[in-house]
């Protein structure tokens, strides 16, 4: 394959209206880059989802399959990303779902989005599928199609580390995928931060079947809006309006799953989803068990991370401790961890805490990973499946080692 690099754009460049200005296209087949204005689309849409979308349908001939070549692989940043608004951080990625066959995305906050923004860009349009794993370098205006033979196989964490460690630089942003989506397992997600998780439609799937590993971000431009001084006023209202409700944002600021700590709280009789749906209660010592401040989940919450341009934060940042698993340390136990092992009726914090991490580790939608597996769990419970199908594993409920 011969690679090839996308025209320079200078750094100073500014286009208004918070766009980027750029659209970039890859050929994983033939090593092309090539850029577009995204001018024409964003004067039919908001920008994100919404030119993803327009690009898939006008430019996917009918019949394509997920694993064709001629499926595209979309990022886009939403239209406030890299501004000063409150919460904009979101990234959609659209493709064809590898469940449906349909039309598929999902969305990812983080970092990345912003990122590519600042290197020139609005969008990336992937098509064609790389003969050997590759990673593609997006700074200030160029891209590059590189070799990442030597990062397959490896974790998003591994991935993440080595990548910095090889570009010398700890400010570049990553969207990778983990063993599972070189796998082409359809639960696999595309991961930032190693735990921001594009998980939806089989994102990860796709890219792996691509030959994706990672999709590196940095630039240093910026992005302009219309009315700077009317723009401020809104940000400046907002963060006003985030104040005046100090409790909720202070407990979001703990993390997103740290109102669980309070056993009475009402998403417990309201949102729990119990082995594997055959119950929605969970018993009360069962809660305290998980989500007690000094043995629980949040005793291994170190501090909590905000995405890009949140004025609250609620991803808290774990350490694990060597127990019945290996040390393990990341981003990670939102409320949708809380609600997967739950599932399992798995009450063992470091149970918990490990299975989160692992999925990162691994590039896997814990959603996905959670409601599948659950429902193996249940065929386990009703004899429709015994240890002979399970190399020897009990599936009961609340093993948490299985």
């Amino acid at each position: 394959m011969k690679f090839m690099r996308s025209p320079n754009v200078s750094k100073e460049e500014k286009i208004g209206g918070a766009l980027a200005g750029k659209i970039l296209r890859v050929d994983l087949t033939t090593g092309k880059i090539r850029t577009e204005s995204s001018e024409p689309y964003a004067a039919r849409t908001l920008g994100g989802r919404g030119t993803n979308s327009l690009i898939l349908i006008n430019e996917i001939e009918p019949g394509t399959k997920w694993n064709d070549a001629g499926n595209l692989l979309c990022f886009g940043a939403g239209s406030l990303v890299g501004t000063a608004a409150p919460g904009a951080c979101r990234t959609d990625i659209s493709t064809i779902n590898v469940f449906s066959g349909g039309k598929g995305s999902a969305n990812v906050g983080g970092s990345w989005g912003a990122e590519l923004k600042y290197a020139g860009f609005d969008h990336i349009i992937i098509r064609g599928k790389a003969e050997r794993p590759v990673y593609l370098y997006i700074t200030d205006g160029r891209a590059e199609i590189r070799d990442a033979a030597w990062l397959w196989g490896k974790t998003t964490y591994e991935t993440e580390n080595l990548l910095r460690q090889e570009l010398g630089d700890e400010r570049i942003e990553i969207a990778a995928i983990g063993p599972a989506g070189e796998n082409r397992v359809r639960g696999s997600a595309i991961l930032i931060d190693t735990a921001k998780a594009a998980g939806g439609s089989g994102v990860g799937c796709v890219m792996g079947d691509k030959k994706l590993k990672a999709v590196v971000a940095r630039g240093h431009g910026k992005i302009d809006v219309f009315d700077p001084r009317g723009f401020m006023e809104a940000v400046a209202k907002t963060h006003r309006q985030c104040e005046a409700n100090r409790a909720k944002v202070r407990s979001m600021r703990q993390s997103g799953a740290a109102r669980f700590e309070n056993l009475d709280f009402e998403a417990w009789e309201t949102c729990m989803v119990i082995r594997n749906g055959q119950d929605d209660y969970w018993e009360r010592e069962k809660r305290a068990r998980l989500m007690n401040p000094e043995e629980g989940v949040p005793s291994m919450r170190r501090k909590v991370r905000a995405c890009f341009s949140c004025p609250t934060g609620c991803m808290p940042f774990m350490e694990k401790g060597r127990g019945k698993f290996r040390e393990m340390k990341g981003e990670g136990f939102w409320i949708n961890a809380l609600w997967s092992v739950a599932r399992f009726d798995i009450s063992d914090p470091e149970t918990a805490v490990a299975f989160w991490l692992l999925a990162n580790e691994l590039g896997l939608d814990t959603d996905y990973v959670a409601a599948g597996l659950a429902w193996v769990f249940e065929c386990y419970e009703k004899g429709f499946i015994d240890q002979k199908d399970t190399d020897g594993l009990k599936l009961d409920w609340g093993n948490g080692e299985a």
